[in-house]
């Protein structure tokens, strides 16, 4: 094949252009970067008109009388007329510039793209518009599936490197192609034009990749063809581009980045032609003639030529296919093969007719060979020796008929059957990724964004550094580093800044991890540690005193912040994300095979602090949207593991349910526009609000101008949501997320969080309340009772109190009888607590006696009764009854039978004549368990001094704890005097003995826990010898105030108790 190329013409300023025939092939479209659209009636039109469309124009597309443009800093699409380029309206808007436009070949439909990583398709006629999302950068090139009866795929190309397939119908995407260029940040510093096309028919389409041309089949999308120049390109040239012939479809014409164009024949799977460019400039997008083999060509300094005069060997294109028609046989086809080779002035020697004839399919790896046999399973033939030049699927009718009439189909057949539903499917999975980190194709992006600070990268030709900046400028101030190792991970706590870099593509570099003290006193304040072998870091997170860092290995790296190696663990997947809070990381792999458009990713949490009370040692699966995949992963301000999703939804851990998550907020809803999207970067609890960056018409946020940084409310997902009950409802339950995170974080920090956990529980009663009230105006008391069972002992007195205001009587005894239940549930807890600490108490004085015994305190003998320790049971006394204290009686005084604590009452005992004896609301009530004479009335406001004590009874029971209003003077002497008849050794024996002497000595009416203290005290500052004399277990003796005393510390130096 011969071609000849014109004389290149200038059109636009230098940067992206675009070049379109008009359906009739009479004209020559072409946009560029100056904002005009020129009309050209040839290469050797010198006059073209010209028509503003705006500022820089970044797309064309055309019909019979109308062409549609995308323009700078309008968002939108605008139409003109084709005749004298007036406007003809708006056909849709986008949140950025559209960037990419494509028609149907009967104009109903128009699809474009934008660089807010959107695609739309819009209906012509209804200006309905449909969006397809998922890519995430700017769009670079469409093209709509020409069947113009029923369109059903759009193709796409986009900046982050990958070509996708979408179904119309169902708007989503089908088929996803990775990796097929470089990554760029928008269409400006794209090195490639991305320009993809479709099969005239529709069965095919064309994608350029590296050093050549891929070819997939329609509905199954795998490789049918892969062409590959003949010449080697350049180091940095590849394709980009691709045309396909409308006269006919067997060609496809290329060009690269560097000028060079080529034109492959796709039924020989050859390459026909090839001419390098006089412009070293890569070719921004091609154009067939409608009716000739021409091909218009503009490159990205906005000059545009034809490749015109194409012309066959002896015979053009249609001879050439008549010619293989009539070859039936593997002697004609040979002949055929010969006199064309010959023809070309390519001699065939026997050697290369023998290779060439070789039935034996062994040069599958050579895109340029065929086999004989192959062509003819391929087009229909069967061998001699099964038919005589039939095809498989006509019929004998048809040969009958048609006896003499046969056709070879094209290579590859142009309609490829239903594909059949394979046994295995390929699973696109999610790549690792950092937290609240913009993409690393970006020259300006964000490392970290946390409620410490921000960590920014720059890498641009003039500079590659880091800019750390803190929100609070007491932890530490702002610095700039350079970024020599070219840092992609990082992450910042108040005590470390880490940084991690990926191994060099040489391997000369291997994978590195630098940390950066902020309190430390050392004169090197930076370390760092290089990864052994090939081993890559995928992803770090730092906490309080720890760093960790995840490798393509599966392991997890754990390190001291001063450096030192403390864990290596081995994970179950491919690592996705980590996360780290004070003690707490967050672990999140891949495991397992996950459904087609699904990820299954499970999650850890481990605690690193030397207690190892790990919240969820195990990987348990981590809830996402259908088709979605993770955004964000980390903690709450107050600990609690939380996520986001690419649909919106965050969850927080359920600390209630075990490893379940609940949703709090759906982002989504508080979007005015779809192609908008919240970008995470913290959680606070108490405040119940989400910390997010609103990107508009983009996923990630720009580092200038600085963000501000948005807070979105939690939001239930409930149903009816705007009603009464469900606000309260919800209401209720975010109060009760926030007091189960406290309770939490009280349980793993050992702090005292009593006051903020107190004024959320004030919260949930006024919703109950309010719920309860609820219930009762509509009428629903089976719905008012399942809400007092939410209620606490001081919430239920209000609700009878309500329910008793309201002539609910019958509802009132209900809630009493639940209350009476509810305080005997809690009376057994507490019980069960005191057991438990007192069994803790002798089992920690056992230990302290075996320990005393291998120090030589005692003789050897063994001793008949336990040992007690006094000290331990009057710090139990003093512990033990708080709780009791603040657990009120809910069940009334009573005699011989309950009566209404709210009943208005005439006289002491007499009811009012307003509301007779029988319909008391308490007087079926009965009490379950034991008697309530100690108890106190419902609602009572006293707070009575609680003493523990066990009450043996001949079932077997367990011991209750019983209140006691005053102590017994009486029964404490008693008490002592019991525990004094038993022989007693060392403290214990000294302290019944002189007893006496310390309550002299301290102040009237201080309680024996102090007395015991003091005591100890006493005994710590006595003489070995002293002491000696108390080793030898015997039963104390009453001394008299006149006999001597170990006490031989004066009164007058005895301080108070």
């Amino acid at each position: 094949m011969s071609a000849q190329l014109s004389a290149w013409r200038f059109a636009h300023t230098e940067g992206h252009a675009c070049i379109r025939y008009t359906p009739d092939g009479n004209q020559i479209l072409t946009c560029g970067f100056d904002g005009e659209v020129r009309v050209y009636r040839g290469i050797d039109d010198s006059d073209p008109e010209s028509h503003l469309a705006g500022e820089e124009a970044f797309a064309l597309t055309l019909t019979s009388d109308r062409f549609f443009v995308a323009c700078s800093g309008t968002n939108k699409v605008q139409g003109y007329n084709l005749k004298d380029g007036t406007p003809t309206g708006v056909v849709t808007r986008f949140t950025a510039d559209a960037t990419a436009l494509d028609m149907s070949l009967d104009g109903s439909k128009l699809v474009a793209g934008s660089d807010d990583t959107t695609l739309q398709l819009v209906d012509m006629e209804s200006y309905q518009t449909k969006v397809f999302q998922g890519h995430s950068a700017p769009i670079l090139n469409v093209a709509l599936d020409p069947r113009s009866d029923q369109p059903e795929y759009i193709l796409s190309s986009s900046c982050d490197g990958t070509v996708k397939v979408w179904n119309i119908q169902g708007e989503n995407e089908v088929q996803t192609f990775q990796e097929v260029w470089l990554k760029s940040n928008d269409l400006a510093t794209s090195k490639v034009p991305g320009t993809i096309a479709w099969h005239p028919n529709g069965d095919f389409i064309a994608v350029p990749q590296n050093d050549g041309v891929k070819i997939y089949a329609r509905g199954s999308w795998e490789l049918v063809i892969q062409f590959k120049a003949k010449e080697p390109l350049d180091k940095e040239e590849v394709m980009g581009s691709v045309a396909w012939s409308c006269k006919d479809p067997n060609f496809l014409a290329s060009a690269t980045t560097k000028g060079r164009v080529f034109i492959w024949d796709v039924e020989q799977k050859t390459q026909v032609f090839a001419t390098q460019t006089n412009r070293d400039y890569s070719i921004s997008d091609l154009a067939w003639h409608p009716k000739k083999y021409e091909v218009a060509m503009i490159d990205n300094q906005s000059c545009w030529g034809i490749l015109n005069q194409m012309t066959f060997a002896k015979e053009n294109q249609g001879e050439r296919i008549s010619k293989e028609t009539k070859a039936t046989d593997e002697g004609d086809l040979e002949e055929y093969l010969v006199k064309g080779q010959s023809d070309n002035g390519d001699e065939l020697d026997p050697e290369q007719l023998a290779a060439l004839m070789d039935d034996d399919d062994d040069d599958d790896d050579n895109e340029n060979s065929f086999s004989i046999s192959k062509i003819k399973r391929d087009t229909g033939f069967l061998s001699d020796d099964e038919s005589n030049l039939s095809k498989p699927e006509s019929t004998a009718t048809d040969a009958k008929d048609k006896p003499n009439e046969t056709s070879v189909a094209p290579l590859p057949p142009t309609k490829t059957p239903e594909p059949v539903a394979p046994a295995f499917y390929d699973v696109e999975i999610q790549e690792p990724f950092q937290p609240t980190a913009t993409p690393v194709r970006l020259s300006s992006r964000f490392m970290v964004w946390n409620d410490v600070g921000v960590v920014k990268c720059f890498n641009t030709d003039d500079e590659n550094s880091i800019e750390v900046d803190f929100h609070d400028t007491s932890v530490h101030h702002s610095f700039h580093i350079s970024n020599a190792h070219n840092h992609t991970m990082a992450d910042l706590s108040t005590e470390i800044l880490v940084l991690a870099c990926e191994a060099s593509e040489d391997d000369l570099t291997p994978s590195r991890l630098v940390c950066r003290l902020f309190g430390s006193s050392d004169l090197t304040k930076e370390w760092s540690v290089e990864l052994p072998g090939k081993e890559e870091i995928l992803a770090v997170c730092c906490g309080q005193g720890w760093v960790g860092a995840a490798t393509d290995r599966r392991q997890l790296r754990i390190f001291s912040s001063g450096g030192n190696q403390l864990e290596v663990l081995a994970l179950p997947g491919p690592i996705l994300a980590l996360a780290g809070h004070g003690h707490l990381i967050l672990v999140t792999c891949h495991v397992g095979m996950p459904l087609a458009g699904n990820q299954s990713v499970c999650f850890a949490v481990f605690d690193l602090s030397p207690r190892r009370r790990h919240p969820s040692s195990q990987f348990q699966p981590l809830p996402f949207a259908p088709n979605s995949y993770l955004t964000w992963v980390g903690f709450s301000d107050e600990g609690t593991p939380g996520m986001m999703d690419s649909s919106g939804q965050v969850r927080l851990l359920h600390h209630g349910f075990g490893s379940s998550w609940v949703q709090i907020c759906d982002t989504r809803d508080t979007l005015k526009a779809k192609s908008d999207n919240h970008f995470l970067v913290g959680i606070n609890e108490q405040e119940q609000k989400l910390r997010t960056i609103l990107c508009k018409g983009a996923r990630y946020p720009a580092t200038t101008p600085y963000p501000t940084v948005a807070l979105v409310p939690f939001s239930f997902p409930l149903c009816e949501p705007a009603t009464e009950k469900s606000l309260l409802e919800e209401e209720y339950w975010k109060c009760d997320l926030v007091t189960r995170s406290l309770s939490a974080m009280e349980s793993r920090l050992n702090q005292d969080l009593a006051e903020d956990k107190g004024e959320i529980e004030e919260s949930q009663s006024r919703c109950l309340i309010k719920l309860f009230a609820l219930a009762l105006s509509n009428d629903h008391e089976t719905r008012a009772m399942e809400v007092c069972k939410l209620m606490d002992t001081h919430t239920i007195s209000l609700a009878i109190r309500y329910a008793t205001s309201n002539r609910r009587m019958q509802l009132a005894q209900k809630i009493g009888a639940l209350a009476n239940d509810i305080q005997e549930e809690q009376e057994r807890i507490e019980q069960e607590r005191s057991q438990s600490q007192m069994s803790h108490a002798d089992m920690f004085e056992m230990r302290s006696h075996q320990a005393g015994d291998e120090n030589g305190d005692d003789d050897g003998e063994e001793h008949p009764h336990p040992r007690r320790n006094p000290i331990l049971e009057a710090k139990l006394l003093k512990e033990t009854p708080s709780g009791l204290t603040k657990t009120r009686s809910i069940i009334p005084d009573s005699q011989s039978d309950i009566r209404n604590p709210f009943a208005k009452q005439s006289r002491p005992g007499s009811l009012s004549g307003a509301i007779r004896k029988g319909d008391t609301v308490f007087d079926d009530m009965t009490v379950k368990s034991q008697s309530t004479k100690n108890r106190g009335s419902f609602g009572d406001r006293r707070i009575q001094q609680p003493s523990l004590k066990a009450n043996k009874n001949p079932f077997g029971k367990q011991s209750t704890i019983v209140l006691k209003k005053t102590p017994n003077p009486g029964a404490k002497e008693n008490d002592t005097a019991s525990k004094s008849a038993s022989p007693l050794s060392g403290f214990q024996l000294w302290l019944a003995e002189n007893r006496s002497r310390l309550t002299e000595l301290s102040e009237s009416g201080i309680e024996d826990s102090a007395i015991n203290i003091r005591g100890l005290e006493m005994w710590k500052e006595l003489d070995k010898e002293e002491k000696e004399k108390y080793k030898s277990p015997r039963v104390p003796k009453r001394k008299m105030p006149d006999q001597p005393s170990s006490l031989s510390t004066p009164a007058s130096k005895v301080p108070k108790i």
